[in-house]
């Protein structure tokens, strides 16, 4: 018996169901996961986790087998793609509390090429852990100004580390906000050996690797192209922005810029040599834009929208957001796959380009990228009163998808033991696929209803 089913089933095991007629179609109710047994090749004793909505046809009843004497369950046949998982959690983590005032920095969590890895730069500098056991294998410090984001090479054997900016909070007047020359390092992933690289003008507010491993993107004040090995500038134009990425030939680089005054942005995808505007993608000026994120071995990209409503004294207030995924250079216009009255912070493909993971609202969601049906939820969503976080404490905002395709790292805050205070978190899922099809579940009858 899986050792999480009991303590998840016990109040639906005590509520009363007539049976069901065999091919009747169902759909598993409420906005959650609902746990139900499915074959994984010949083993039936593992336990999936059925989106809420997702569709069932009921083969029959299971004679025979009994759960807290209850055999109420059914076999069924399953209509869209489920995923088994187990979830660990990181150890030893940063803290992300800014020592001066009450702010806490985002953390962001990447997995290394070899998906047994996991790193992040952060205020005390670079860590790494062992995604099996949770261990931190790696802890050094590093001289950069306000570290914020990395990429590991491709062969896993350095990381790229960007700072240099500090963003602004009340009561920051006089602060020194912008440190160029302590903006970019190249380090070896054992921690050693750091090298400066050429400083970046507004410090490095977004940083990818290509994928052949013989250039680094930056941006900040500027879109800059470097050598990856001796850390020369290939390209330096004006494109003031904040996320880039890479396409998966590396002939492009797709990019969020913005206005002098943060006001306005657009998406444009430049070509990597001379960057040179290929496609711009604007909206009205109350839509800002997020990601974007390749899909991999593909000339798809998913990239966000957002609305702000401008509030005197204060940046703004995010009263929607939408996840969209188009062509890079197709005539078919953008899909939108999730709109949500919440801000989507971050986002990551599959590596077969199937599926998408990310946080909303503090949970941790899978998506089919066909469709934007939600697939799994692997953690769920914050609860907004402070009183019942004992029993969801966890509010996580960004998710990466392992190279391998095999586990997700999700990294965000927890609660402390006191209101209003709040500790790193770092979480893997490791999952296996259910398909959609001819496979088989069993499921309790009380977590079923109508179509």
């Amino acid at each position: 018996m899986h050792s999480r089913l009991l303590p998840l089933l016990t109040l639906l095991l005590l509520l009363s169901a007539l049976p069901l007629t065999a091919q009747e179609t169902l759909v598993v109710t409420g906005e959650g996961s609902a746990p139900a047994f499915a074959c994984v090749e010949a083993d039936c004793e593992r336990l999936a986790w059925l989106p809420g909505g997702a569709g069932v046809s009921v083969i029959g009843e299971l004679v025979g087998r009994e759960l807290e004497g209850s055999a109420l369950w059914y076999e069924v046949q399953l209509d869209c793609p489920c995923f088994d998982f187990e979830r660990n959690s990181l150890h030893d983590m940063p803290d992300t509390k800014d020592p001066e005032r009450t702010v806490w920095y985002d953390l962001h969590l990447y997995w290394a090429p070899d998906s047994r890895r996991i790193a992040t730069v952060a205020r005390d500098g670079f860590h790494v852990w062992d995604a099996d056991s949770g261990e931190r294998l790696l802890h050094e410090t590093l001289n950069l100004f306000h570290p914020s984001s990395m990429a590991w090479s491709p062969d896993g054997s350095r990381i790229a580390a960007g700072g240099g900016y500090h963003f602004a909070h009340k009561g920051d007047e006089g602060v020194t906000q912008v440190e160029p020359e302590r903006s970019l390092l190249l380090i070896d992933a054992d921690g050693r050996s750091p090298q400066p690289l050429s400083g970046q003008a507004g410090g490095v507010r977004g940083l990818a690797w290509s994928h052949d491993g013989t250039r680094i993107a930056t941006v900040g004040e500027t879109l800059r192209i470097l050598d990856a090995q001796q850390g020369n500038v290939l390209l330096n134009v004006e494109a003031r922005g904040m996320h880039l990425a890479w396409s998966s030939d590396d002939r492009f680089v797709a990019l969020i810029e913005h206005d002098q005054d943060l006001e306005t942005s657009v998406l444009r995808l430049r070509d990597a040599l001379n960057g040179k505007v290929l496609m711009s993608i604007e909206e009205d000026a109350s839509t800002h834009f997020g990601g974007p994120v390749w899909a991999p071995e593909s000339e798809r990209f998913a990239y966000t929208t957002y609305k702000v409503v401008e509030r005197e004294g204060d940046s703004g207030l995010v009263t929607g957001s939408e996840l969209h995924v188009r062509d890079a250079f197709g005539e078919n216009p953008p899909r939108t796959l999730l709109t949500t009255d919440n801000w989507i912070l971050h986002f990551d493909w599959s590596p077969d380009g199937r599926f998408i993971v990310l946080p909303l609202q503090g949970g941790i969601h899978v998506l089919d990228s066909r469709d934007g049906r939600r697939v799994a939820s692997l953690a769920p969503e914050s609860i907004s009163n402070n009183r019942l976080w004992q029993e969801n404490n966890l509010i996580l905002d960004s998710a990466d998808w392992s190279p391998d395709g095999e586990r997700i790292v999700a990294s965000g805050m927890e609660t402390g033991s006191g209101l209003g205070t709040f500790h790193s978190a770092g979480l893997v899922w490791d999952l296996t696929l259910i398909p959609e099809g001819p496979t088989r579940a069993f499921i309790h009858s009380s977590q079923l209803g109508g179509a």
